[in-house]
């Protein structure tokens, strides 16, 4: 087993040439206030320099007085980041039908409803329908027929007999959800919106304003990560314009004569197509 040294051998030969002096001094630096609180210690060094006996235990070394700074950075509160939706460039409200998908025939189709049959008797024959829906607006009766492979759009009027309706627009793609038929305009009438939903989360929405036994698209919206609800003659639109931002279209008038609102959001409500 291998021997130790005894501390008495550092001691003579290091420590006591250097224990003579009175005491050493350390200073601690510490504060999270920012104003530092110094407290000054007197540590006795000195060492006995009598000869030991047998019986004297042998001499510990303290630790030597060392001076110890710690540096404590004042605690900085700050607020977490938030998303705040941009206040500029946002893209303008398109007021116009291009690009709508609902178009008019070349050749007005007529149906004639069966009581019987019900939503059936007002699609083609050659379709498979979903779903119907009828209601009066500007004088006389209007509707949407959706099926599995297309939208019709379809009016009556009291010239045609009572249960003659004819198709005045059609889309060959299927709705994402049913139409709605409501006052979108403010002027007291029904007005249609159509919505459809592409693989790339892009809505599409064509407004219908109808006058005289005819219908036009008059609006047409392509809206990323749509959402679109209406009522009390105002529509309001929603389109994703970064990750977390949206923008709101807020359209009103119509016939043509469309105004719009425009306003940066970053929760939008759901829609109703």
């Amino acid at each position: 087993m291998a021997s130790r040294r005894s501390p008495f051998a550092f001691v003579a030969l290091f420590v006591v040439p250097f224990g003579l002096s009175a005491g050493a001094a350390y200073t601690v630096r510490s504060g999270s206030s920012g104003e530092p609180v110094v407290a000054t210690q007197t540590i006795d060094s000195t060492v006995d320099t009598a000869a030991p006996t047998e019986t004297t235990a042998p001499l510990t070394l303290e630790t030597a007085a060392t001076v110890v700074e710690t540096t404590v950075a004042p605690v900085s509160e700050t607020e977490a980041p938030t998303t705040k939706p941009p206040t500029s460039n946002l893209p303008e409200a398109p007021i116009t039908s291009e690009g709508a998908l609902l178009r008019k025939l070349d050749d007005q189709e007529r149906r004639l409803f069966d009581a019987a049959t019900g939503c059936d008797s007002l699609g083609p024959a050659s379709s498979v329908v979903r779903d119907c829906e009828t209601a009066p607006s500007s004088g006389n009766e209007v509707g949407w027929v959706s099926m599995d492979d297309g939208v019709d759009v379809i009016v009556r009027s009291a010239d045609d007999g009572p249960d003659v309706w004819t198709v005045v627009l059609r889309a060959n793609a299927a709705s994402s959800r049913p139409p709605l038929l409501v006052d979108v305009t403010g002027d007291g009438e029904l007005d249609l919106l159509v919505g459809w939903r592409s693989s790339d989360r892009v809505l599409g929405v064509d407004v219908v304003e109808f006058a005289s036994g005819s219908a036009d698209v008059t609006l047409h919206l392509s809206l990323i990560d749509g959402r679109v609800s209406a009522g009390d003659g105002s529509l309001e639109a929603f389109t994703q314009i970064a990750d977390a931002s949206y923008v709101r279209w807020r359209y009103t008038g119509g016939v043509g004569k469309w105004t719009a609102k425009t306003k940066a959001v970053t929760d939008p409500p759901g829609g109703q197509l």
